[in-house]
């Protein structure tokens, strides 16, 4: 894009750096605003600010949990603590982090009224409480919270590096104009930085905009008990060294009338004593396809590989055991890392490799003592998953 001033005071002389930017925009200076940006996003999700729920007026408390941490949290916690996958925004990559339970998925967004909607389950034991229902509009709230505070600090960002653009640009025309006795005057400046800005902005705006759609259909799923949304709640049989709270996208391809339907699952890994309670939510517009993608997963061999697959390739919020994770091969935790940046991937994508190696080891061990001999085939591939990362442990 043409920008006047450059033409007449030149790149990389006086006024304008090699970039082509004002002479003070250098790296330090970008990476100092990356920083600003990042910090405030970070300090916003730690200050209490208004209650999260529709229509709410009073202000939320600093930290309410979206995973519960009595009935969920602190059964994979070690001294208090869990790890989890955290993305490093100017690597582009994942880190595994510990952090304490009291903060772990916490978020400032319900008000003290509005917290007791989760009371109930989130009590030990509470799983049968009827409040269990509400666990994923948890999510949908937490979610509308992030974008909103990315939307505002990006808008600020957008705002402020205008400003800066167009007051030292306007200085340089003014000059000219006092050397050339011109009257030049500066509308606008843009340049691939703020079109980069209006490209995010319009893309955190979508996804506010779709988040508001559930957010008020499962408020008024809830408020005005209609069915418009749809909880399945599954017993796994073991007890996973894991908790999730997030959602991810689905297709389903319909070849009778060649047409294909994207929607969103919300799903909670919710760990017990003894067994882990999956909370499935959904719109009741896609029950048909959300049962044509459970069935896929019937029996409990593979629904453990769905649950792997959704905490790769669907969602990166999730906190696991500190034993657990410690004690993987460097290469399963690179591998981890690595798939975690993957985006274009449905859950219904299995993995080649375990995760969860004891509860996989005990489910053939049974399947054998049962003597199902109808799954051979699918016994020998749970096997190879389990035998994946022993190419590397001689390097290691």
């Amino acid at each position: 894009m043409i920008n006047l001033t450059k033409e007449i005071f030149g790149i990389g002389e006086v006024f304008f750096n090699k970039t082509g930017k004002p002479i003070f925009m250098d790296d330090n200076y970008f990476k100092g605003k990356f920083y600003d940006y990042v910090y405030h996003i970070e300090k916003d999700k730690r200050t209490k600010s208004m209650c999260i729920y529709p229509d709410c007026p009073n202000k939320s408390i600093k930290k309410s949990h979206v995973i519960p941490k009595k009935a969920s949290l602190k059964n994979i916690a070690k001294n208090g603590q869990v790890y989890f996958p955290k993305y490093i925004r100017d690597t582009a990559n994942y880190s595994f982090e510990l952090i304490s339970i009291v903060s772990a998925s916490t978020f400032p967004g319900f008000c003290h009224e509005h917290e007791k909607l989760f009371f109930g389950f989130e009590q030990p034991k509470g799983e049968e409480d009827s409040s269990i229902s509400l666990q994923n509009f948890r999510i949908i709230c937490r979610d509308y919270f992030a974008f909103r505070i990315r939307q505002k600090h990006l808008i600020k960002a957008y705002e402020h590096y205008k400003s800066e653009i167009f007051s030292y640009n306007n200085k340089l025309i003014e000059l000219h104009n006092s050397l050339t006795n011109k009257n030049i005057k500066l509308r606008s400046v843009k340049d691939e930085i703020t079109e980069d800005f209006e490209s995010q902005l319009s893309v955190v705006g979508d996804n506010i905009s779709e988040i508001e759609k559930d957010l008020h259909l499962y408020k008024d799923s809830y408020e005005n008990g209609n069915d418009n949304v749809v909880n399945y709640l599954i017993k796994f049989p073991y007890s996973l060294p894991l908790a999730l709270a997030g959602k991810s996208s689905f297709e389903i391809n319909h070849s009778d009338n060649n047409s294909n339907n994207k929607f969103i699952i919300y799903l909670s890994i919710l760990p017990q004593k003894t067994d882990t309670i999956l909370n499935f939510t959904f719109s009741k517009e896609h029950t048909d396809d959300v049962n044509m993608i459970l069935a896929n997963f019937i029996d409990d061999f593979r629904m453990l590989s769905f649950i792997e697959s959704f905490i790769i390739y669907g969602s990166d919020y999730w906190f696991v055991n500190p034993d657990l994770w410690q004690n993987f091969p460097k290469s399963k935790q690179d591998k981890i890392k690595t798939d975690l940046l993957i985006t274009t991937y449905y859950p219904t994508n299995e993995l080649e490799y375990s995760i969860f190696d004891d509860i996989r080891k005990n489910f053939i061990e049974e399947h054998k003592k049962n003597n199902r001999f109808d799954l051979n085939d699918k016994l020998n591939l749970e096997a190879q998953k389990l035998t994946y990362f022993k190419k590397y442990s001689k390097v290691e």
